[in-house]
């Protein structure tokens, strides 16, 4: 501090103690043990991660009747079960209504190519033969993706449609129509040809 001239008749100033010239000493830092890892200590072992959970696949869609991609929207046609002249023959006639449910639609009218039924699995080859009109018809079989019995190459005209009668000749595998129908009704699709670009396929279902 600067000397600073003394007053007169001031007082004697008092005696500070005077700061010591080392610092303190601290006691030394404790010894902590190692971490993990550290260079001086084994390394720690640590367990593979696990294999990934395996994903989750969704199931494929569900496919209807009539198992194809085609157009199932209301049309003139209708197929009604009429009559069973024996236990193993069972008769359907195609009619045609007056109007289309839905007007404009390109599957009012068609040309008649192929009737499918949508069947009990036990009894595919189930069917000796169909007739249609007084004509014998071999039967056709479908499993996948779905099991079905058809009539096909038909190629009647529209105009020659209503009335048609469809019958199938059953064998001893399923001589009842409930059993293959699996049910009280049975459930059809008629179709135009294949080679047309609208695809129609008319579905429904008849009572037997």
């Amino acid at each position: 501090y600067p000397n600073y001239p003394d007053y007169p008749n001031s007082p004697n100033s008092p005696n500070f103690p005077q700061a010591p010239l080392d610092p303190p000493s601290f006691p030394p830092y404790p010894n902590y043990p190692d971490y993990p890892n550290s260079p001086d200590s084994p390394p720690v072992s640590r367990d593979p991660p696990g294999s990934p959970s395996p994903a989750i696949l969704s199931p494929p869609p569900q496919i209807n009747f009539p198992y194809c991609e085609c157009r199932t929207i209301s049309s003139r046609f209708t197929l009604e079960y009429i009559y069973s002249p024996s236990a193993s023959e069972h008769c359907f006639q195609v009619q045609i209504r007056d109007t289309c449910p839905v007007p404009l639609s390109p599957c009012c009218e068609f040309t008649l190519n192929k009737i499918e039924f949508d069947i009990n699995p036990v009894c595919l080859s189930g069917i000796q033969m169909f007739v249609v009109n007084g004509i014998v018809r071999s039967p056709n079989y479908s499993r996948n993706p779905g099991p079905v019995a058809k009539v096909t190459n038909l190629n009647i005209p529209f105009n020659m449609t209503n009335g048609l009668e469809v019958c199938m000749h059953m064998s001893s595998i399923c001589t009842s129509l409930e059993k293959f129908c699996n049910g009280d009704t049975c459930r059809y699709a008629i179709f135009e040809s294949r080679e047309t670009n609208t695809k129609c396929c008319v579905t429904s279902t008849t009572i037997i």
